[in-house]
């Protein structure tokens, strides 16, 4: 049976749920050619939101984009310890430098993201006559 785990984070009303992923959404995710190429990042979003997202946990990237790092821990360890007989799996047999790659397209998304945002953010305001 597949694990699931339901848990709440101080702050939100909402129940976080992370799912344990099967070998077949595993395989298309390691597979997947628009989440390992460098494709422009509104593009990588909607793949996260669309496809990713659903299969291992119950969050939208807005979200998680409004969670501070501790929160997103949370949620992190929460889906590692669902899928813990994936991720030792994958220690061993090396699979886990394909994660580690669309784990860095997401932490990339991120940061440009706030880098997007920090500077809208810091325009001076000019007056025109």
């Amino acid at each position: 049976m597949r694990k699931t785990m339901t848990f709440k984070i101080e702050g939100y009303e909402k129940q976080f749920t992370v799912k344990e992923l099967s070998v077949k959404q595993i395989i298309s995710l390691m597979q997947d050619d628009v989440l390992l190429s460098n494709q422009n990042l509104d593009d990588f979003r909607k793949e996260l939101d669309v496809r990713v997202l659903p299969m291992g946990v119950n969050a939208t990237t807005e979200e998680l984009l409004e969670m501070t790092p501790s929160e997103l821990m949370i949620i992190f360890e929460k889906f590692k310890e669902a899928n813990d007989a994936f991720f030792v799996t994958a220690r061993t047999s090396g699979v886990m430098n394909g994660l580690e790659d669309i784990l860095d397209q997401v932490k990339k998304a991120i940061i440009e993201d706030f880098s997007k945002w920090f500077a809208l953010s810091s325009k001076q305001d000019i007056e025109t006559p």
